[in-house]
Order: structure tokens, then C-alpha cells, then sequence
């Protein structure tokens, strides 16, 4: 998996401009291969395209069910080497472009470009068979801002009547090449290891995206809070002198909070992963997860060193088990994380530190600043769509817990078996609507100690619309069906 990351920026970088739904007849299942025996193959993206690839549809939609280290899913938008990074609204299929931070900006633009200039040169290599298709191998070289590459290859079925190349590359130079993608991969790793076509499925599914308005509200939101920072930043440029607090010393360090020596990479290259490529994923995990501890604040140190253990031991177990770290691996890395952020010393405040921090509080203090002002840019205004909201493909952020995992205690205890507590109904619809109801209840529990895994507003839609349905459906039920729901509600503890 040497390259697995440049896979991942590659298709990353590759959009439909004014269209707002987008049919989709194909889904095309690729995934990760291997010819290193401790690899196991897994899924990785799925390609979803319209019938036909042609003037008035060009745009395509990818699902990276692997997304990153973090393991979290993620769509991209596709049109003409463009992408951009979406997400669904709500459980209608309604996306929104995802918000994009960058260091230096609070939204950098959502839009990337995959490529300028794109060239197919056929390979002077014998063709492939896979899925019982044969494909032609094609070295892909690219033109960026003047500076030619060849880094990957891809083998085409050129006579297949699925046709997802030119939704990736549309605008080719030289010979044109359409057909659908068998294999993908670097070029100097093309016959160990890259993406391959493993299942073809055919789907009749749509999605909604209005590009030009998302956009648009997507600068106006951008544009907004840069316009607040920076009157927050010259007023406080205007107003920030203020006597300082008196001390014998002004010397004084910033009160950022102290750095572990693991994050320094102290002792790491003295462990004995089993692969380089056990290496390459130990050092991407680790600089992952030190650049959190940048910006913390003195005295913060114990939280985060419990933090950065339990997510070591979670992250390590999951790299086992996907095939990337040996059992050794395993617990060499965890207890070499986990040693180092023991050593971890919390900040001790000075005198000279306090003084400074309460000189910094009371040039806040000075100022006249309308915060209520600056917090309306960071609101949405409430729109009510809950009523339309069904059960049907409705995924639920417990579901990402493991079975370990202490966040389980601070929910009802039938969250963990969420379908056992369903009663047996005579009529299949409530079913389904009573697993939804108990399952989004379970999600707002957990959103009070895991919120950056919860979507609130779309929780408590689905709550409301199972409501509405229970009181609806109520009257039309059988005598034994409505005794059984009424216990169900009750029992929700």
C-alpha cells in the first residue's frame, strides 16, 4: 500500500454545474488488491454514472468507502477533472457541498482540479482479463501548469457498452480513449497492487445537488465570516492597549501546552514494524494525530494524553484487523504511543504567565464587541422538512461504536441491540418505522458526549416524522399490533 495515499489523491482531485439531480443507472464496486499476502483485499470506492456519458450529462458521482486513516466515508462530485466534496443534507438525497478549512482561511475553495491537460499512451504490455472482460493497458499522463508526469496506469475494456473513463477524463488529447475501467493503478506498482474492478451493479437511483445555489451560499457563508474576522482583527488592533497587570518580569512563554516526545518522533525509527508499509501507516497515524495537540492551551495536557491513548488503542486494533499491522505491530505501537504520553507533564503557570494572560483578558473585557452580531454569520435558519423524511436507507452513528467502546453507557442499555427489542408486527412498514424511532433516539443520547458524530437537526427530524407516523397509523392497526406499540414506546429504556 506504498501508494495507496496517491490513489486516494488522485481520484480525489478529478462536478455538474447547474444540474440539480443526477440519474444513476450503474455502480461500479472497485477494490484495493494486493499481491503482499499480509494485504487483505478490500473495498474501496464505488463509481455511480448515468446510462450514457454525452454533452448534457457528464457528471458522476464517487463513494470512497474508505476515505482516510480515520475511516471515515466520503462523496465527490465529478465533471470535466473537477471535484468537489459533498454531503447528504438529509435522508431525501439532498447534498451540500462540505465545508473546507484550510490553516490560513476559514473556507478555502470547495473546487479542485484534478488535472489540465490529460493524454492516453497505449502500453506496449500484453491485455488483462478481469471479471471475464479483456482490457487494454494505457499509461495516463497528465499536464499540470506546464510540468508533464506519467504516474499511473489504468487497463480499459474499449468495447464494453459502460463507458466511466471519460466521466473521469472527458477531455483527452491525442487518441481518445472511452470504455469502462478495469484496473487502476501507480505504474511502477501496476502489477502488485491498485484498484480493480470487482463487482458491476445496475441501479436505478438519483440524487440532488444544485451546484450554482450551493455555491453560492457557500461563498456568501465564506465571504461572511472572512468580513467578521477581519473587523474583529482591526478593532482589536484599534482598542487592545490597556495598561498591562504589574509584575517584576514582561519575559514570559506562551501559554501553549507542553508537546509529548513521541510527537517529536523520539524512539520512533528504533521500532521494528513487520513491512514498510506498516511503517508508512504508523508514521501517517502519528503525525495525525499530533498536529491535534499544536494549539492546546497550558494545563490541557491530561486531557489530551487520555484522549490520544484510548484513540491509539482504537486506531491500532482496526489496523489489524484491515490486514495493515501485524498482532506485534499492534502492541509495539500502541505501547510505544501510549509510554510516550504517559511522560507527558502538565504546564505550570507562572507569575509572569498569569499576569500576561490577565492583561490579554481585560483588553478583551475593554472592548465593546457585539457578539450577538458576529454569531448570526455561523447560523442556518431552521427549515422544516421532517414530514417528508422515511425510514429506508437510514444509517445510524451508533453503528460506528465498537463493542467496547465506553460511550455505550451513556445511552439506553437496548441501543446495543437495537432490531431484538423490535416487536414482531403483523404490519412490515411499522417495523421498519419502529426501528428508525428507537434507533434515532439512541443517536441523540449519544450526541450529548460524541457530537462531531451526530447530525442534530437530521436526528431530531427523524424522531418527529416516526412521531407524526405513529399517531397516523395508530387508528388503521389491529387490536394486537397497537398493544404491541404502545408497549414498544414504553419500553424505551
Amino acid at each position: 500500500m506504498k501508494k495507496i495515499n496517491l490513489i486516494i489523491t488522485f481520484l480525489l482531485f478529478s462536478l455538474v454545474w447547474g444540474q440539480s439531480k443526477l440519474d444513476m443507472h450503474y455502480s461500479l464496486d472497485y477494490s484495493f488488491y494486493s499481491n503482499d499476502e499480509s494485504m487483505n483485499e478490500k473495498p474501496f470506492v464505488k463509481h455511480y454514472i448515468p446510462q450514457k456519458f454525452s454533452e448534457s450529462g457528464k457528471a458522476s458521482l464517487l463513494f470512497f468507502e474508505t476515505y482516510d486513516l480515520s475511516g471515515a466515508p466520503g462523496y465527490l462530485y465529478f465533471q470535466e477533472g473537477k471535484a468537489i466534496e459533498i454531503y447528504s443534507n438529509n435522508l431525501n438525497n439532498n447534498f451540500k457541498i462540505k465545508d473546507r478549512f484550510s490553516a490560513y482561511d476559514f473556507y478555502s475553495d470547495p473546487i479542485d482540479t484534478l488535472y489540465h491537460k490529460v493524454e492516453f499512451v497505449k502500453a506496449d504490455i500484453p491485455s488483462k482479463k478481469i471479471l471475464e472482460r479483456t482490457c487494454n493497458n494505457y499509461y495516463i499522463k497528465t499536464i499540470n501548469e506546464g510540468v508533464e508526469s506519467v504516474d499511473f496506469m489504468v487497463c480499459v475494456e474499449e468495447s464494453s457498452e459502460i463507458d466511466n473513463l471519460r466521466f473521469l477524463f472527458p477531455n483527452q488529447e491525442g487518441t481518445k480513449v472511452k470504455g469502462l475501467i478495469l484496473q487502476f493503478a501507480p505504474f511502477d506498482l501496476y502489477e502488485t497492487e491498485g484498484l480493480h474492478l470487482k463487482a458491476i451493479e445496475k441501479i436505478n437511483s438519483s440524487i440532488q445537488f444544485d451546484f450554482q445555489k450551493e455555491y453560492a451560499d457557500y461563498v456568501a457563508k465564506r465571504d461572511s465570516l472572512r468580513t467578521a474576522f477581519e473587523t474583529e482583527i482591526e478593532k482589536y488592533d484599534e482598542d487592545s492597549f490597556v495598561d498591562p497587570v504589574a509584575v517584576d518580569d514582561y519575559t514570559y512563554e506562551l501559554e501553549y501546552a507542553n508537546q509529548p516526545g513521541v510527537c517529536q518522533y523520539e524512539g520512533f525509527f528504533d521500532l521494528n514494524f513487520s513491512t514498510d508499509k506498516a511503517l508508512d501507516i504508523a508514521s501517517n497515524y502519528l503525525n495525525s494525530l499530533c498536529s491535534m495537540s499544536y494549539y492546546l492551551k497550558a494545563g490541557e495536557e491530561d486531557t489530551f494524553k487520555a484522549f490520544a491513548i484510548r484513540d491509539a488503542k482504537t486506531a491500532t486494533k482496526n489496523f489489524r484487523k484491515e490486514g495493515l499491522f501485524t498482532k506485534a505491530d499492534e502492541k509495539m505501537f500502541y505501547n510505544f504511543i501510549k509510554a510516550g504520553f504517559e511522560k507527558l507533564q502538565k504546564s505550570e503557570y507562572s507569575v509572569v504567565e498569569a499576569a500576561a494572560k490577565a492583561t490579554e483578558d481585560a483588553a478583551w473585557a475593554a472592548e465593546d464587541y457585539d457578539w450577538a452580531a458576529d454569531l448570526d454569520a455561523y447560523l442556518t435558519p431552521y427549515v422544516s422538512e421532517y414530514a417528508e423524511m422515511k425510514p429506508e436507507g437510514t444509517d445510524y452513528a451508533i453503528d460506528q461504536l465498537e463493542e467496547d467502546s465506553p460511550l455505550w453507557k451513556t445511552m439506553p442499555t437496548y441501543c446495543k441491540k437495537v432490531d431484538s427489542i423490535v416487536p414482531n408486527f403483523s404490519n412490515a412498514e411499522l417495523k421498519l418505522h419502529a426501528k428508525n424511532y428507537a434507533g434515532q433516539i439512541c443517536d441523540m443520547y449519544l450526541g450529548e458526549f460524541s457530537p462531531e458524530n451526530v447530525w442534530y437537526k437530521g436526528t431530531l427530524d427523524a424522531i418527529r416524522a416516526e412521531q407524526k407516523y405513529f399517531s397516523t397509523i395508530k387508528e388503521k392497526l389491529n387490536n394486537n399490533d397497537t398493544k404491541l406499540l404502545d408497549e414498544f414506546l414504553n419500553s424505551l429504556d
